[in-house]
């Protein structure tokens, strides 16, 4: 789940910044994400709001997407100072 919203939510920032100038198609990167992650979006939105019931899971599984966002700024960083 965390690494699942993790590829959202940089798809959803290329989208927001226009990232390269590549135009961006949601619905062709959120297909590629589930598949990436061997998942259906059905099975991806059950699972998103059932968490979404459970407010002190759905803060874990966020803190987990910031670690890992974190991550990836960090390590970018360090391969281009």
């Amino acid at each position: 789940m965390v690494e699942i919203i993790t590829d959202l939510r940089i798809t959803d920032a290329a989208l927001f910044t226009g990232h390269n100038g590549i135009q961006r198609n949601k619905k062709i990167d959120w297909a590629f994400i589930m598949k990436k992650h061997n998942t259906v979006d059905s099975i991806f939105i059950q699972s998103h709001d059932y968490y979404a019931g459970q407010p002190e899971v759905m803060d874990k599984i966020y803190e987990g997407v910031i670690d890992n966002l974190s991550e990836q700024i960090a390590q970018d960083q360090n391969q281009h100072p």
